[in-house]
């Protein structure tokens, strides 16, 4: 089987030749748009020998006016797929699939309507000349993501109809996206605990702005995979996304396991995961203890609907050789099992 194959085939639930393998990392702020962006992820494919090239989305929704209160969402404006920031994206993947052909299979990062939101709200942020040139998107949640819930019940008819204006075009970047050449759309969600913002509201707000985004790709792509990012993640939010493969933070406070999640969604789904990525066995001991821990986490989940991952992008620092050695040995070790 080639990587893509392997891939599509563990998304829908068939036998696998092997267990596919993928990781992926946000490269420097030189490599994040354009041909430098190309060359980054082709050499990382190259070197680590994934079987799912997760093309980074460095080109997030805008608000070209600050929004300090609730009734500033009133200056949201559609973000068209004629922008720069979505020509230079549908560039990047277009490029990749022309280079990489039908030997591995292609997803991109695709920001759901939460980080959507978060991004038009601190655009003024993300565009100054941050000394690492990456916006910390986990650190603004964390801070200043709660200003999200607080300003729709304060003003809803306003911050509603601006997720509206949001939603429609998110829909819009999805099927181009799609078009471009992708295999599936690692479609990125957050802030679906009820610490952030009810059921109801998320409900009413965000879902359907989420399945619209999703089923735009329908028809284009092979399949889709949903990335559940951040603590505290109510998983059964999700049982009518229409996705193939899952994956969460199995290791962060207030998510459910591997085993626990995997029965919230289901024997028709996909497991993607496996490692913790920001500690435990990713990132201690040789690489020895690094095939030994890739063995015990595929001797518990196991080689059907399975795709050996880690619960988040890893830093980016971290070494492709060790990617590599995880790689092959998941390949190795599954083989025929």
């Amino acid at each position: 089987m080639t990587s893509k194959e392997r891939v599509l085939a563990a998304a829908k639930g068939q036998k696998v030749d092997c267990v596919p393998a993928s990781f992926t990392m946000h490269f420097g702020p030189q490599f994040k748009h354009g041909d430098p962006a190309v060359m980054m992820h082709l050499d990382y494919l190259k070197r680590t020998g994934v079987d799912i090239l997760n093309i980074k989305n460095e080109n997030t929704y805008r608000c070209d006016t600050r929004i300090n209160t609730a009734k500033d969402f009133k200056h949201v404006k559609p973000m068209s797929v004629k922008s720069k920031d979505i020509q230079d994206q549908l560039y990047i993947i277009k490029t990749l699939a022309d280079k990489v052909g039908d030997t591995t299979s292609l997803t991109l990062t695709t920001f759901s309507m939460v980080p959507c939101i978060l991004n038009a709200m601190f655009t003024h942020i993300r565009d100054m000349d941050l000394p690492d040139g990456n916006l910390n998107m986990g650190g603004i949640y964390e801070t200043d993501g709660f200003k999200i819930p607080m300003f729709l019940r304060e003003e809803p008819e306003i911050v509603g109809a601006a997720f509206k204006v949001i939603g429609e075009s998110l829909a819009e970047h999805c099927q181009a996206y799609a078009e471009a050449g992708l295999d599936s759309l690692y479609y990125s969600v957050m802030a679906c605990g009820e610490n952030f913002m009810t059921r109801a509201e998320y409900e009413k707000y965000i879902e359907p702005y989420d399945l619209a985004a999703l089923k735009a790709s329908e028809g284009i792509v092979k399949f889709n995979i949903l990335h559940v990012c951040k603590s505290y993640a109510d998983m059964t939010r999700f049982t009518d996304y229409p996705v193939e493969v899952v994956n969460w933070p199995a290791f962060l406070e207030g998510c459910p396991d591997l085993d626990e999640g995997k029965k919230i969604i289901g024997p028709n789904r996909t497991v993607m995961g496996g490692f913790d990525d920001r500690s435990g066995p990713l990132y201690e001991g040789d690489f020895n203890d690094l095939a030994n821990a890739t063995k015990k986490i595929i001797d518990h989940m196991g080689t059907h609907r399975f795709i050996l991952s880690a619960d988040c992008s890893i830093e980016p620092w971290y070494s492709y050789d060790r990617i590599r050695c995880i790689v092959d040995t998941c390949h190795e070790y599954s083989a025929g099992k």
